[in-house]
């Protein structure tokens, strides 16, 4: 099926409606065929916005293979899509040595990389890849500032959105509440700023120099440390609970249950933050994924189209550049900040707020 045909699918065109830099490439890779004669392997959540990168590789003339990351939220409308435009999905599919790249979430091809690299898009992927033994290069997504784009400023948004549906209106039931945000990475300090709008912040965390940047912010901050009873007393009256640290258990680790009484319990992180001392129901809805996945569109399209053009451009640099090291690169800051720059021009201006929240 040709290109063309890919773009008539109505679900296709509802992505690329807020996706306008997957829209510019998939143009020009049509013409440029940047991925002619290489066979790519993509590991990906197959949800709707998934759709624009796939067929940004394919417009590229790159042969493809389709596997899933996570297939717990892999969309039916994303396959019967898929299937019906010839292309099959392979769900235990974890061996890319036959490959020349990969397109990957979480390190999946880790056991078994492609033959010349991988782009890795995600915080958790990367430090699986540091800890193990590299033999290919591995370009690194994540730390971008596109990528800031999505978890600073669209999924903190995202949570209040899912706020607003599943619970009641977040400027209403959180007015001048204190709110615990715990970690004050890029999603936690997207929170306290969403989220401080109307309640009051406080910001927990492991690391001092954070802590001064949050309070710099003018949120109110406490040091967690191996003190229990006094991690305990910063949770005191907390209307809600958000854990953003990104590591599991943390709440079980670092606090004693019974100190544990916020009315919302919200899990943000990819992994199970509250830990093992909280069933299924103690958390609101999600235990063991972000609170947000819990909407059909977790995180607006907008947010997400630069990160996810990123982690396709990062394979066009490797080829551009012959890259063959057997390490972790960092994604090129000309092509970031070309990227930010776009987003902008599509969208509303970001700089500012990212300087101002990220030295």
């Amino acid at each position: 099926m040709s290109i063309k045909d890919l773009l008539e699918f109505p679900l296709v065109k509802q992505q690329l409606q807020d996706m306008p830099l997957f829209r510019e490439i998939i143009s020009e890779y049509s013409i440029s065929k940047p991925f002619t004669g290489q066979k790519i392997a993509i590991a990906h959540v197959l949800v709707p916005n998934t759709l624009p990168l796939i067929i940004s590789c394919i417009a590229g003339g790159a042969e493809i293979k389709i596997t899933d990351c996570i297939p717990a939220k892999n969309d039916s409308e994303v396959l019967n899509l898929l299937h019906s435009a010839g292309y099959t999905v392979d769900h235990d599919f974890h061996d890319a040595t036959d490959f020349d790249y990969a397109i990957d979430v979480n390190a999946y091809f880790k056991q078994y990389p492609p033959r010349k690299g991988i782009s890795e898009v995600t915080r958790s992927g990367i430090h699986k890849f540091a800890m193990h033994s590299l033999n290919t290069a591995v370009i690194d997504c994540d730390n971008s500032v596109v990528k800031m784009v999505e978890t600073f400023i669209g999924n903190p948004l995202a949570v209040e959105r899912a706020f607003d549906q599943f619970i009641g209106s977040a400027r209403e039931l959180l007015r001048d509440k204190k709110v615990v945000v715990l970690g004050f990475g890029k999603i936690g300090r997207g929170l306290a700023r969403v989220f401080g709008e109307y309640s009051n912040i406080l910001v927990l965390d492991v690391d001092k120099s954070i802590l001064v940047k949050a309070k710099q912010l003018g949120f109110d901050t406490g040091l967690i440390s191996d003190d229990k009873m006094k991690n305990n007393s910063f949770l005191r009256d907390a209307e809600v609970i958000f854990t953003a640290t990104g590591h599991p258990n943390v709440v079980s680790n670092s606090f004693d249950k019974d100190s544990v009484n916020a009315k919302y319990l919200l899990n943000i992180g990819a992994v199970d933050e509250f830990g093992d001392l909280f069933s299924e129901e103690e958390v609101f809805m999600s235990k063991n994924i972000p609170f947000n996945f819990n909407l059909k569109i977790p995180t607006g399209n907008k947010y997400i189209d630069p990160i996810l053009v990123a982690h396709v451009m990062a394979i066009e640099y490797m080829i551009g550049n012959a890259i063959r090291d057997n390490e972790i690169i960092p994604f090129p800051k000309e092509i970031d900040i070309d990227l930010l720059n776009k987003f902008e021009k599509y969208n509303h201006p970001v700089k500012d707020l990212i300087h101002q929240y990220f030295d």
